[in-house]
């Protein structure tokens, strides 16, 4: 045979780190992972109870992961994560796809190998949400901790910029991330890809999810218990106007929303079912209902049961705001949020224009005034599927490859 076989190009994954739940940014690594089912995930940290998602995809963690107990505390490794993605060796692969809202961009390539960055966000912690960070815990607020972390950030921060440098294109995940990159990289992007909506359901499916009979009308928020997703706001503004709120989700600001919601909290128990647990909050009368975590058919049933889903905090995309739609759901946004870039205002979405509880409340009194058709915003959200996004990715793969 004279011809030469044509070459496969072998690719490797980098992300931050494999050590929570099914979120946002893991749809999109398991999309992106089944353009490329071949390639291993190398990554800070390992958490195979928590990252369940990940158990079918080999995971390369760096020698962080040998240092005990802190594969679930990746924080307090702040300082050594620039050393741990530039550990890996990458020269076996000729594409390398870093998926990153921090240090996976970092890593190591060769002129011959070809790097390209999924950007989240610039790191948050650093950049956008620097303050946020700061204030989140209270013993940063201490002076000799707070300078410390002052100059850990400062030195990861020099790191961050020149790291920045090391992807061969950013390809952003929303016109916001894209503005970022600008602002604070002083990079210029390729154009934007949208992630995917994950929840592609039939509306037959959607239908024979149960209705939830004796509950009052409520709201739904659906996040990671972090501080920037803002979900104190909607508590406030729920505890306000007596309206009931479910928060699914876990998290560390998890203590500080109990706190927030005092004595109109109620916390599912392990044993309830969704619909014993719902039922139970109305019998109490409690507004602000904490689920944890729960089973994909359970936060279906919220979703197929909520009258809108509140996101207040500006999101780098949100990919919860697209599910919202395929069960023909309003979501209340921040107006500069990624998917607000895709869910027009007053047509698929409410924009709040400040992240204050008093915006929050005249949100949800306009809900009440607006009338959405759940047919449109279902057709809406459908275009966004894993099997677009992944069209898109691919054919951005193939023109770095012969650029």
């Amino acid at each position: 045979m004279n011809q030469e076989q044509k070459h496969t190009p072998s690719v490797a994954l980098v992300y931050d780190r494999v050590n929570t739940s099914y979120g946002g940014a893991e749809v999109v690594l398991t999309a992106i992972h089944e353009l490329f089912p071949q390639a291993p995930i190398f990554t800070s940290v390992y958490h195979s109870q928590k990252a369940q998602w990940a158990k079918n995809i080999t995971i390369i963690p760096s020698f962080l992961q040998k240092i005990p107990f802190f594969n679930d505390k990746h924080q307090v490794l702040l300082p050594l994560m620039p050393l741990a993605f530039e550990s890996f060796d990458l020269s076996a692969y000729d594409i390398v796809i870093s998926v990153t809202s921090a240090e996976a961009k970092g890593v190591l390539t060769k002129p011959n190998q070809k790097h390209i960055c999924y950007m989240l966000t610039p790191t948050r912690y650093l950049y956008s949400h620097h303050e946020t960070y700061l204030s989140s815990k209270w013993y940063l607020q201490l002076p000799i901790m707070k300078q410390l972390v002052e100059k850990i950030l400062n030195h990861i921060k020099k790191w961050d910029l020149s790291a920045s440098t090391r992807p061969d294109v950013i390809v952003p995940i929303s016109k916001l991330v894209a503005q970022r990159v600008k602002t604070f990289y002083n990079r210029k992007t390729a154009p934007v890809i949208y992630p995917p909506v994950s929840v592609l359901l039939s509306e037959k499916e959607i239908n024979d999810l149960p209705v939830l009979h004796g509950v009052k009308k409520f709201y739904l928020s659906i996040s990671r218990l972090v501080e920037y997703k803002r979900i104190d706001l909607s508590i406030s503004a729920c505890l306000k106007l007596k309206k009931p709120l479910v928060i699914v989700g876990e998290g560390e600001s998890k203590q500080k929303l109990h706190s927030l919601a005092g004595g109109e909290k109620c916390i599912k128990e392990d044993s309830e079912s969704i619909e014993q647990f719902m039922q139970r909050a109305t019998k109490e009368n409690k507004t602000i209902l904490f689920t944890g975590k729960l089973s994909q058919k359970e936060t279906y049933t919220l979703f197929k049961n909520c009258e809108a889903v509140l996101m207040p905090g500006q999101e780098d995309f949100g990919i919860t705001g697209l599910e919202a739609g395929i069960f023909g759901k309003p979501v209340i946004l921040f107006y500069t949020s990624g998917v607000a870039e895709l869910l027009q205002d007053s047509v698929h979405a409410i924009h709040i224009k400040k992240e204050t509880v008093s915006e929050m409340i005249y949100a949800l009194g306009k809900l009440d005034s607006l009338s959405f058709d759940a047919q449109q915003l279902r057709a809406h959200a459908m275009q966004y599927s894993v099997e677009k996004f992944k069209r898109e990715f691919k054919a951005r793969v193939e023109k770095e490859l012969k650029g």
